[in-house]
């Protein structure tokens, strides 16, 4: 390797261009909705950690040190809100997304761009950027970290390294990928591995990296020195991952392979697609280690994947490497007999459509209900045209060119699903998008981050801006939600309690109370494997919602003082 050629990143213009562009994309889909989605209880946790920092309070063990270090300085300088508490997995996902660019494009800048822009859309990448307990923020460190490595940038190596390190348990698995990665890569005799073995051995590599890690892990962990006791968190994703191996399934064990068909369907095809195509006897090797490591990814991600989908992310980056590479070597021809060419696109994206409304229409009715027969029928007539198309199309263009233009079809068709999914997730299926892949409750979802209070703003001469809350046998942290309602006075009795049952608090005040709804999920472990398969198609899953009861003293009611 000229490690002297790779010094620099060295973009020309037309790179330049494009990465700005990706790089406006990703930013763009992920902060659309950003600061109304619903909170999950671990992430409502780990924003009211970092706001802890930020006000110089105590919070419990962080399971994210990056997160609550990072957040809680950005709290102390710019105050906090949801959009703030969500941004750091959001440049977490969106610097993954030119990792990719910039890692690929020195070899082929076609799959480079097509990679990049996969990575951006990507309704599982996206969901991951957009929640806060997420494995983008330590799979982004230890990217970059590699990427300043092989460049010999060991001080910013050992930044994004030290990051990685406090991104939670995901660090301690990832690093069992690299581990399997690197044997396999070594065994293979894949050049890069030897390259990166010279440089570790290199002293001049390791007392920079080192010093500038131990430096950044004190900085980051104490979130820039707000909170020296942050230091004892440097070690919770160790301890958080020793403690997942005692932990339960709270997601059935084959929820893995759910999560790849209902949002990696299309790199999925794609990454197949370009296994099997011929390749040349020197890149055999560097086709078995892909497969080795999706392979390894995948045994991972069954295995760790107890309460999040978090470490499928090791799934879904190469299945969408290969099929950019797969859509990078695509070429149509479109000026001869374009009209013929243009007529066959058009009639496959049609029949495409009309086959998948179809199917999505025969998750809604039973087995035996006859309108099912009908449009199984449909589905298949629909089946029978594309392939009449195909086999008229090969006989007028030859059997070459009738492939792409199939192909090309089905690539319209899936990434218009990729992209719908991905849409929809910010609002329509929000929720549904978030507890497909958490075990985790949405709380307060219902009234929209207690919001149920408000109105009784009206009712009396309370000061609302300075109303107190009491939580009482709650057993989510409702610390965020309820972060602009601090009780100052504890011998005084709230204006407002929420209790999990309606047994009236016991103050010398009186209160009246109304039931609102705690929290939301998907009780997975429950459902049966035709209520998965109705859920790949977006149909209504077996929603599990828990009440509360929300009480107000009276005098809100009275206008008493």
């Amino acid at each position: 390797m000229d490690y002297k050629a790779q010094s620099q990143i060295g973009l020309n213009r037309k790179e330049l261009i494009w990465l700005i562009t990706l790089i406006a994309i990703a930013l763009i889909v992920r902060i659309i909705h950003l600061g109304t989605m619903p909170f999950l209880a671990d992430d409502a946790s780990l924003a009211a950690d970092a706001l802890a920092y930020a006000q110089f309070n105590e919070p419990e063990f962080s399971a994210l040190p990056a997160y609550t270090g990072v957040t809680g300085g950005i709290f102390y300088v710019l105050g906090h809100s949801a959009f703030l508490a969500r941004l750091l997995p959001v440049i977490a996902g969106c610097s993954l997304v030119v990792a990719a660019f910039l890692m690929t494009k020195r070899y082929d800048l076609r799959a480079a761009i097509v990679f990049a822009l996969a990575l951006a859309l990507d309704p599982f990448m996206v969901s991951m950027s957009r929640q806060i307990y997420t494995p983008l923020i330590a799979l982004a460190g230890i990217i970059w970290a590699v990427f300043f490595i092989e460049r010999r940038k060991y001080i910013i190596a050992g930044i994004f390294t030290s990051i990685a390190f406090l991104g939670g348990y995901y660090f301690w698995v990832f690093l069992i990928a690299f581990v399997f990665i690197w044997v396999i890569g070594k065994q293979l005799k894949i050049e890069h591995f030897n390259d990166y073995g010279s440089i570790v051995k290199d002293k001049s590599f390791l007392i920079p990296f080192l010093f500038t890690f131990a430096i950044s892990l004190i900085i980051v962990s104490t979130g820039f020195l707000l909170r020296p006791a942050g230091l004892g968190d440097i070690a919770s994703g160790l301890v958080a991952f020793i403690r997942l191996f005692g932990q339960r399934y709270e997601l059935p064990i084959y929820h893995s392979f759910y999560v790849l068909f209902a949002f990696g369907l299309f790199p999925l095809i794609g990454g197949i697609i370009w296994l099997t195509k011929k390749t040349s006897d020197d890149k055999i090797n560097y086709r078995r280690f892909i497969i080795l490591f999706i392979l390894i990814a995948l045994i991972l991600c069954v295995l760790f994947s107890r309460k999040d989908m978090g470490v499928a992310v090791l799934l879904f980056i190469p299945l969408w490497f290969m099929t950019a590479k797969w859509l990078a070597g695509l070429r149509i021809d479109i000026k001869d007999k374009a009209p013929q060419k243009a007529g066959s696109l058009f009639l496959y994206v049609v029949f495409m459509v009309y086959i998948g409304m179809n199917v999505k229409r025969l998750f809604n009715y039973g087995i035996g209900d006859p309108i099912t027969l009908q449009i199984g029928l449909a589905t298949i007539a629909g089946v029978l045209l594309v392939l009449i198309i195909f086999w008229l199309s090969s006989l007028t263009l030859g059997i070459k060119r009738a492939v792409p233009l199939f192909t090309l079809a089905l690539v319209l068709i899936l990434s218009s699903v990729m992209i719908s999914k991905t849409f929809n997730s910010f609002d329509k299926f929000t929720m549904q998008n978030q507890l497909s892949l958490n075990s985790d409750p949405v709380v307060l979802g219902n009234i929209q981050q207690v919001q149920a209070i408000e109105p009784f703003e009206n009712y009396g001469r309370i000061n609302f801006s300075e109303a107190t809350v009491k939580v009482e046998d709650i057993e989510y942290d409702l610390r965020w939600h309820l972060r602009e309602f601090a009780a100052k006075e504890d011998n005084k009795a709230p204006e407002f309690i929420i209790t999990v049952d309606a047994i009236t608090p016991n103050y010398d005040v009186s209160y009246r109370g109304t039931r609102i709804e705690l929290s939301q999920t998907i009780n997975w472990r429950d459902l049966d494997i035709q209520n998965y398969f109705f859920s790949l198609v977006e149909a209504s899953p077996i929603w599990n919602i828990e009440t509360a009861c929300l009480w107000a003293q009276t005098k809100l009611f009275t206008g008493a003082n």
